[in-house]
């Protein structure tokens, strides 16, 4: 991670709610000029099945698994581009929200991306990659 030229802090809000689902909606309606009156289905879907239907801890879960759909577009874009990305976990997420003041905007972070280019020196870029057997990794059903 040191030699990374990038480091993204993915973060998920901490208490998703009521407020949360209007401003995205105000969002929505702003960016395709449409009346935010036409989203009130999607709002209810979004209160009920979210807000109402989940406790604070489950809905800090739920929005701390929307990150890694992010993640995983970070993780498509860089290929595309060619730059290399390694996503981490295991990191001390409270020491991240101190030092970036994520704790006071009502986030967490969840995951981090490093990404740069592959230095010329890397000994094991041309190595070939080890991964599970097909037999292994799917189950047929």
């Amino acid at each position: 991670m040191s030699d990374a030229s990038h480091l993204v802090v993915f973060a998920a809000r901490k208490n998703f709610t009521e407020a949360d689902v209007d401003a995205h909606l105000q969002r929505t309606a702003e960016i395709r000029h449409i009346d935010v009156a036409s989203l009130r289905g999607f709002r209810d879907m979004l209160v009920g099945g979210i807000v109402n239907s989940m406790d604070q801890t489950t809905r800090q879960g739920w929005a701390a698994r929307q990150t890694y759909t992010a993640m995983g577009n970070l993780l498509t874009s860089a290929a595309m581009l060619g730059v290399d990305a390694c996503p981490m976990e295991g990191f001390s997420a409270a020491q991240f929200d101190e030092i970036l003041g994520l704790g006071e905007k009502g986030l967490t972070s969840t995951v981090i991306v490093a990404l740069g280019y592959r230095s010329q020196a890397d000994k094991y870029a041309e190595l070939p990659k080890v991964r599970f057997s097909k037999d292994e990794l799917f189950v047929r059903v």
